[in-house]
């Protein structure tokens, strides 16, 4: 499984298309990191581009080789391994920017307001960030299988419904992501601590299901 996450990382960075989406991620956080905003609602708005983004990052990685390589590298590790590689490696670029996006976060507020540093609030709000950060990453990517797997062959599809349900999924009453961002942004209380690690429990279940259901329509296409 590590070769192959290493292989599509290898493929994803040595093209352009992890710039899309980085971008996307990236425009999101500049507007959101404004100094004075309270540093929750900074890590709360970061954390949200997690979702459109890293749904566009699985995306690219589950289509990221031609039809020739990807059957030759089926048949040698098999279509489930090679699916699951790809979501993996979706995670893993998408838990690096939920680490920009909180440190950038905190970069802000701190020039902003030097005081907050030695808050005691300070490690429990970084420490949440990272959760709801983890959330949203498990959330886009769950996204970015569900909208691409099944509409493999059509992407006038696929894209607008990942774009839609990414959407959804920040706004939707019951969501993850949606429950983790509301948490976050009242932190640190414990009610909102409660909240978030109840959204993780969630998050992990939703993208296990959603990675073996569509590693089992991969596999029955195969």
């Amino acid at each position: 499984m590590t070769a192959l996450v290493a292989y599509r990382l290898g493929l994803l960075f040595r093209s352009a298309r992890w710039l899309p989406p980085f971008l996307l991620w990236a425009a999101i956080v500049a507007i959101g990191s404004v100094p004075g905003q309270p540093l929750a609602e900074v890590i709360a708005y970061n954390c949200m581009a997690l979702v459109p983004s890293c749904a566009w990052i699985a995306r690219v990685l589950l289509l990221a080789e031609p039809d020739a390589a990807r059957a030759i590298l089926v048949a040698a590790r098999g279509p489930v391994r090679v699916h699951l590689g790809a979501l993996v490696a979706a995670v893993a670029v998408g838990a690096g920017l939920a680490l920009l996006g909180i440190g950038s976060a905190a970069v802000t507020i701190r020039f902003a307001d030097p005081s907050l540093a030695s808050a005691a609030e300070w490690t429990g709000l970084l420490a949440a960030g990272a959760v709801t950060g983890l959330v949203c990453v498990l959330v886009g990517v769950a996204i970015g299988a569900a909208c691409t797997t099944p509409l493999e062959g059509r992407p006038g599809v696929a894209i607008p419904a990942t774009g839609i349900v990414a959407v959804i999924a920040l706004v939707a009453s019951g969501s993850p992501a949606q429950a983790a961002v509301t948490g976050v942004a009242e932190a640190p209380s414990p009610e909102a601590s409660g909240a978030v690690l109840t959204a993780l429990a969630a998050a992990v279940v939703l993208a296990s299901a959603t990675a073996a259901a569509t590693a089992w329509w991969t596999r029955s296409r195969a």
